[in-house]
C-alpha cells in the first residue's frame, strides 16, 4: 500500500521518475529516480507517512506525530492513542506539555475509565482537570480515583502481582523504564496465557488488544503498576 508519491524534480525531460512510500516505510524508486537508502522501515505497521526531508537519513520515512482519529474499541472498553489528532495538542493540565508527546498516562487512565463505563472520558477530558496535575504535568494520585473502583498503587511491583491483579479481572496501569531512556505507561487488560499481558498502547499506532512481548520500541522494566478493583 502506498501511503506517498513524489516525483523528482531533477528527473531529466523527457524520462520522468520518483519514489513511492509503502506504509511500512519503505521506499521504491521508479523510472529514472536513483535507489534511495531507507533509514527506519516498521514491518507490518502502517505508521509511515512522508519521505525524510534533509538531515533525517537521505530518503528516509519518517513517522507522523500527529495521527489520525481512532475511533476504536472492544469488549473491553475504548482504544484512545495520545497522538489522536483529536486532543494530540490538548496541554496536560495548566503545563506547557502536549498530550501527543507526554500523555501516555493521561491516555490510560482515559481507557480504564471507558472499562467502567464512563464513555464521555476521553484523554482531553482527563488533560483538562487542571486540580489533577502539577504545573510541570506531573498527575496527582487523587486522579486515580475513579468512583467505585479503587486504585491499588503498587511502586515496585512484581510480575507475580501484576498477574493476579489481571486474573481478578482488574485493569493494571503499568509504567515502564525505558531501554533508551526515559519512561512510558500502557494499559494492561488481562493476562496472555502464563507468561505475558494483553496491553491497549496510548503510543503505536492502532495498538489495541496486541501482546506485551515482542518487538516493541516501547517496552520495558516495570517499575510502578496501578491497578484497579
Amino acid at each position: 500500500m502506498a501511503d506517498s508519491i513524489v516525483s523528482w524534480t531533477a528527473a531529466p525531460d523527457g524520462s520522468p521518475g520518483g519514489w513511492v512510500l509503502d506504509r511500512h516505510g519503505g521506499v521504491h524508486a521508479y523510472g529514472s529516480a536513483p535507489t534511495l537508502a531507507t533509514s527506519v522501515y516498521w514491518a507490518g505497521w502502517d505508521i509511515a507517512r512522508g519521505l525524510g526531508s534533509t538531515g533525517s537519513g537521505a530518503g528516509g520515512s519518517h513517522e507522523r506525530k500527529v495521527l489520525d482519529p481512532e475511533p476504536f474499541g472492544d469488549s473491553w472498553g475504548s482504544y484512545f492513542n495520545q497522538r489522536d489528532a483529536r486532543w494530540a495538542a490538548k496541554p496536560i493540565g495548566l503545563s506547557p506539555y502536549p498530550t501527543w508527546e507526554y500523555g501516555c498516562l493521561v491516555t490510560d487512565l482515559a481507557m480504564v475509565y471507558s472499562h467502567f463505563g464512563y464513555s464521555n472520558v476521553t484523554p482531553a477530558a482527563v488533560a483538562s482537570r487542571i486540580d489533577w496535575f502539577g504545573r510541570n504535568g506531573a498527575m496527582a494520585d487523587a486522579a486515580f480515583s475513579i468512583p467505585g473502583h479503587a486504585a491499588l498503587i503498587n511502586r515496585n511491583p512484581t510480575r507475580a502481582w501484576i498477574s493476579a491483579q489481571l486474573a481478578l479481572g482488574r485493569p493494571v496501569i503499568a509504567g515502564m523504564n525505558l531501554v533508551g531512556g526515559g519512561t512510558h505507561f500502557v494499559t494492561l487488560t488481562g493476562l496472555d496465557g502464563a507468561s505475558d499481558y494483553w496491553v491497549n498502547d496510548p503510543w503505536d499506532q492502532n495498538a489495541i488488544h496486541v501482546v506485551f512481548s515482542g518487538d516493541w520500541d516501547d517496552r520495558g522494566s516495570i517499575y510502578e503498576a496501578i491497578a484497579f478493583s
